[in-house]
């Protein structure tokens, strides 16, 4: 004999209760294992070597394993600039925009001297006669002690990342 459960008035038989519930579990499971299937994990660009966030020895990718120097990755599927060691987010951007397009492809060639006119035709090429490199990294809102050790910038028409910072007693 099935057992009624009454609800806000409404009167369901306890089996057809038991079989929702069962059905709601089996499809959050499926959910989250579809999920977690195409979830990929984090990939950080070090000296445009590729590693998955979940492998990464910083020691390893790092030029020096001093505690003075910040290593810098870009972390593309968190739109973020990341401190490689420690994976604090120091800036995030969003997907797609100038700053992701600039900082991306300058973390794909770190460490070196890049044109303004190869880096405008790959971050804003619709017009890169309206593209200025001092201007763009301004635009990058990080703080000023940071962006002046990040880029170094040759004249007005060429710029360098750099992915290892030293650190001094005001630096992040």
């Amino acid at each position: 004999m099935n057992e009624i459960l009454t609800i806000h008035g409404y009167a369901f038989d306890s089996s057809l209760v038991v079989a929702i519930v069962v059905v709601c579990l089996l499809l959050t499971i499926a959910l989250v294992v579809a999920q977690g299937s195409l979830v990929m994990p984090a990939q950080l660009k070090f000296s445009n070597r590729v590693v998955s966030e979940a492998y990464v020895d910083v020691n390893e990718y790092c030029g020096s394993q001093d505690d003075e120097v910040m290593q810098l990755a870009f972390c593309s599927n968190e739109n973020a600039v990341v401190n490689a060691k420690t994976k604090e987010v120091i800036a995030r951007y969003n997907a797609g925009s100038q700053n992701y397009r600039l900082l991306a492809y300058l973390f794909d060639n770190p460490n070196k001297t890049i044109s303004e006119r190869d880096l405008a035709s790959k971050v804003n090429p619709a017009s890169p006669d309206s593209f200025y490199i001092r201007k763009a990294i301004c635009n990058l809102k990080l703080d000023k002690e940071l962006r002046s050790k990040m880029f170094t910038v040759h004249g007005s028409n060429q710029v360098v990342l750099n992915t290892e910072i030293p650190m001094t007693t005001n630096a992040a």
